[in-house]
C-alpha cells in the first residue's frame, strides 16, 4: 500500500477511532488532523491534537485558552468565554481567540447554525455591554 491522497482519509478515520478510545480512558480528546505525505507515497505525517476536558465537560482547546490569556487586550474579561451576545439579529457564543488575526481576533460561533465567525474585540465589548443583565430581579 502507498500513502496517497486516496488512502489518507481512511487512515485518518481509523486513527481517530483509536484515539477516541484512548482519549476517553485518559480524560482527553485526541484527533489526527492534516497529513503531509511524500509524493512517492513512501511516508506520511499526521498532526496530532490533544485537548484537556474541563470539569464541566467542555473541551479546552488552544483558541479558548488564548481567549482567557488575551481577552483583556481586547477590552474583555476571561470569564466572557462562552458568553452569548446578539449581533445583527443573530445570536453568537464567544469560543476563542486567534492571535494571528490582528483586526478581528475574537472567534464566535453562531448558536443556530454552528458556523464560526471573526469579530473585532471592540465590537464584542459593545455587544456585551448592551446585553440585558442576567441577574435575577430583586423584589421591591
Amino acid at each position: 500500500m502507498r500513502v496517497t491522497r486516496d488512502t489518507i482519509d481512511p487512515i485518518r478515520a481509523r486513527i481517530n477511532a483509536a484515539l477516541a478510545i484512548l482519549g476517553k480512558e485518559m480524560g482527553l480528546t485526541m484527533s489526527a488532523g492534516n497529513c503531509t505525505y511524500d509524493p512517492s507515497g513512501n511516508y506520511g505525517t499526521f498532526k496530532l491534537t490533544v485537548n484537556a476536558v474541563g470539569e464541566d465537560g467542555t473541551v479546552v482547546n488552544k483558541e479558548a485558552s488564548d481567549f482567557k490569556h488575551f481577552a483583556s487586550m481586547e477590552g474583555l474579561k476571561p470569564s466572557d468565554l462562552n458568553r452569548e451576545f446578539s449581533f445583527q439579529g443573530h445570536k453568537y457564543k464567544i469560543i476563542g481567540f486567534k492571535s494571528r488575526a490582528h483586526k478581528m481576533p475574537i472567534i464566535a460561533q453562531e448558536v443556530v447554525s454552528g458556523k464560526r465567525f471573526k469579530f473585532a474585540g471592540d465590537t464584542i465589548a459593545r455587544m456585551l455591554s448592551t446585553e440585558p443583565p442576567t441577574i435575577a430581579r430583586l423584589a421591591p
